[in-house]
């Protein structure tokens, strides 16, 4: 089993290479094709309505003269490092 981590998304290749002593070193061609990212909204994030398929944040209404609208967002990065 291979194990990879989304540390970044896109398109990978590499060669799993397999040594053991005695025998013919066996070079594996590998491709993997990762989408998404460890990062994610986080569910105890106030304000958000996961109950839909996309998480959605109602802001209300805004006036065009209010300038701009500034609001923090909780993430969790579920990623290994």
């Amino acid at each position: 089993m291979i194990t990879m981590f989304n540390d970044t998304s896109g398109r990978f290749k590499d060669n799993l290479i397999i040594n053991v002593k005695n025998h013919e070193t066996k070079k594996i061609p590998m491709a993997f094709n990762i989408k998404g990212t460890p990062v994610s909204l986080s569910t105890n994030q106030l304000g958000i309505d996961f109950h839909q398929d996309t998480p959605f944040m109602n802001l209300g209404t805004i006036l065009h003269s209010n300038g701009l609208l500034k609001k923090n967002i909780k993430i969790v990065n579920n990623g290994p490092k």
